[in-house]
């Protein structure tokens, strides 16, 4: 297991190349004439991004994900150390298909759905 949302599991099956995770320190800038003023407005933000690529087969395992998403509710989110028992709200889901190829030969097909999930880490999970 690399990633936990809510009840949906994404493991090493699912082609994760890497989980990213960035921190903004929130900042004010004003421009002067002179030069920039930049105020510290106190906290940070902390995203979190990864991309699975899901085969034909796996598919499955993901249904009902994307309108889980739709609801705009704040989810359980579990990955290593970068967001161990917290909560992620979900921003933008991205999912397209590719690879489509099918063999006469010996009948195979491969399919592949990649997701690019990234959102907002906010408090611990209840």
């Amino acid at each position: 297991m690399l990633i936990v949302i809510d009840r949906y599991i994404f493991e090493v099956k699912h082609n994760i190349l890497s989980i990213s995770k960035t921190t903004s320190i929130n900042f004010d800038k004003q421009n002067t004439i002179t030069k920039p003023v930049y105020t510290h407005l106190g906290g940070y933000e902390d995203e979190v991004s990864f991309e699975a690529v899901i085969l034909l087969e796996d598919m499955a395992e993901f249904a009902g994900f994307e309108e889980l998403v739709k609801l705009g509710k704040p989810l359980d989110i579990s990955t290593f150390d970068l967001a161990d028992d917290r909560r992620i709200f979900i921003t933008k889901l991205t999912q397209s298909v590719a690879n489509f190829v099918k063999t006469q030969r010996n009948g195979v097909t491969y399919y592949t759905k990649k997701l690019q999930i990234s959102g907002y880490l906010i408090g611990r999970a209840n």
